[in-house]
């Protein structure tokens, strides 16, 4: 075998590793975008997921609360002492999650304020065995209308703000999921194609 023909066969191994790198290169680009804006997707239903919860529960608070006032039975504070233990672990997982979110960590910041002034209105409604006049009661109640308003309303900014994020996210992840399959179905073939010229290349020099 000549020098010539061991140099030809060299080149042609090296053009073919250097092709076969690259659509190796290009499949991992585009098979991990593809995983990081399915991950973006994920976390932007976790949002809001989390502030659905922290509004939920603190309506059903309110609303438990509001029903023991009437009753008097007590089971009706059950709701408001769940809120106590569940609503500062939701605000700091919702919080965690918008913590490369500037304009989100805000609203949510606004969002505790609001979970516990509205804590600081209901506690003293659920111990209605203390003195407490019918007009300091309704002011409290009122009061209490009015916070869970504004909560409600800074939960619909803050799903609004999440939803246009969803909507950007998708449509990533939409053009990955089309062109993630394209660019590994082209890499394996290119890589066929490669290997089969390589031999005959070899074949051909070896004649």
């Amino acid at each position: 075998m000549t020098l010539k023909t061991n140099t030809k066969i060299i080149v042609g191994f090296a053009l073919a590793v250097g092709v076969l790198l690259l659509t190796a290169a290009a499949s991992f680009w585009s098979i991990r975008g593809l995983s990081v804006q399915t991950r973006n997707v994920e976390h932007t239903y976790q949002v809001m997921q989390e502030a659905e919860t922290v509004t939920a529960v603190l309506k059903d608070a309110q609303a438990g609360t509001r029903g023991y006032l009437l009753t008097g039975d007590t089971v009706y504070l059950r709701p408001y002492s769940m809120a106590t233990n569940q609503l500062p672990a939701a605000l700091e997982r919702v919080q965690a999650l918008t913590v490369d979110n500037p304009d989100q960590r805000a609203r949510l910041d606004s969002l505790r304020g609001l979970v516990e002034q509205e804590f600081r209105i209901l506690r003293p409604l659920t111990e209605i065995k203390k003195a407490m006049s019918q007009s300091a009661m309704q002011t409290l109640l009122d009061t209490d209308r009015q916070t869970l308003r504004q909560v409600r309303m800074l939960y619909s900014r803050i799903k609004t703000s999440e939803l246009a994020l969803l909507a950007q996210r998708s449509a990533l992840q939409d053009v990955f999921e089309k062109a993630t399959p394209i660019v590994v179905l082209i890499s394996a073939v290119l890589a066929v194609l490669i290997v089969v010229w390589l031999v005959m290349k070899i074949v051909k020099e070896l004649d």
